[in-house]
């Protein structure tokens, strides 16, 4: 009998200062794992030595992370990195050797997609045999049906347009708000933010009727009403969109993605695609989902594909080497 491996789950230290979707994903692949019968504690006071686990699964490749990485392979330890990352600009490889150095320190380097990995890798070399792929997954309740008043009668709406995430340029809120700030319907940006002048900007060319409301517990049937009741879930962000705009297509909502490889890979032609960085084809798919509220959904789609535990279950074996 297989003694089960014991993993101690990290990230980059500054990145629970202002939460988004990374960090809630960090918590649903924990506890997914514990269905798995893994071992799994997150970093943190009530984590156990590190002399205690097998491996160390990593997310993110931020700077700021890697002396953790250096003493858990000092103390020889299986590195397993979940990079989490999207590299764009100008100068896309800026910090190559920052990511490269951990990329060296790794045993095995896990992707959600292959357009991720082929993102991170025109910046860094990954030795042959040392990549792996594991789908990203949320929980099934998202499917569940939710109280369908709860969401509009907490925060005073009818019909809304949904945006999830932290308020920030990479995500493109703004070029959105351009785009659809004389529509009659509200548009709500659900998240906080680490740019506040970029949220000041966003404040500042919204219309009165468009809200910013700050970010709903991610377990909560507030959430699921919030997401399964909307009239558009938008999303259209300059990298992949989060684990959110996944949440909504099982609840039912109809999507609006950034037109990319991310998109592409998960969702196929289940969703309606802009490009982001142009207002006339944001606003042009709104107004057709507006109009046509019976597009066909995609939940049939998600719940096949990336329903937790059953999603990350090629993650083991690589977590136990």
């Amino acid at each position: 009998m297989k003694l089960a491996v014991k993993v101690l789950v990290t990230t980059y230290p500054e990145a629970y200062l202002e939460k988004g979707g990374g960090e809630h994903e960090i918590h649903e692949i924990t506890n997914a794992l514990r269905q798995l019968s893994v071992v799994a504690d997150l970093y943190g006071p009530e984590s156990k030595p590190l002399k205690y686990y097998d491996t160390i699964l990593h997310f993110s490749l931020k700077e700021s992370g890697r002396p953790l990485l250096q003493i858990a392979k000092a103390a020889g330890k299986r590195v397993v990195l979940w990079p989490n990352i999207w590299l764009r600009g100008e100068d896309p490889c800026a910090d190559y050797q920052s990511l490269q150095s951990q990329i060296e320190l790794a045993d095995y380097v896990v992707f959600r997609s292959h357009s991720e990995a082929q993102n991170l890798l025109q910046c860094v070399q990954i030795p042959t045999g040392k990549t792996a792929f594991v789908r990203t997954g949320i929980q099934a309740f998202f499917g569940e049906p939710a109280d369908r008043d709860l969401f509009r009668t907490t925060y005073g709406v009818k019909d809304y347009i949904l945006w999830l995430g932290l308020i920030e340029p990479v995500k493109n809120q703004l070029t959105a708000i351009k785009a659809l700030r004389d529509i009659s319907i509200p548009v709500l940006f659900v998240g906080g933010y680490r740019d506040k002048a970029y949220y000041d900007e966003c404040i500042k060319a919204a219309p009165a009727h468009f809200r910013f409301l700050p970010a709903i517990p991610p377990r909560s049937e507030l959430l699921r009403s919030a997401l399964q009741n909307c009239a558009v879930y938008l999303e259209t962000p300059l990298e992949p969109a989060g684990l959110s705009a996944i949440e909504a297509g099982l609840g039912g909502a109809s999507l609006i993605l950034s037109d990319d490889p991310w998109t592409r890979e998960h969702f196929g032609d289940q969703v309606e695609t802009v490009d982001p960085l142009d207002p006339a084809s944001i606003r042009k798919s709104v107004d057709r989902l507006l109009e046509d509220r019976n597009t066909a959904k995609c939940q049939a789609w998600v719940r096949e594909r990336y329903l937790l535990p059953e999603a990350i279950k090629e993650l083991i074996p690589i977590l136990r080497g």
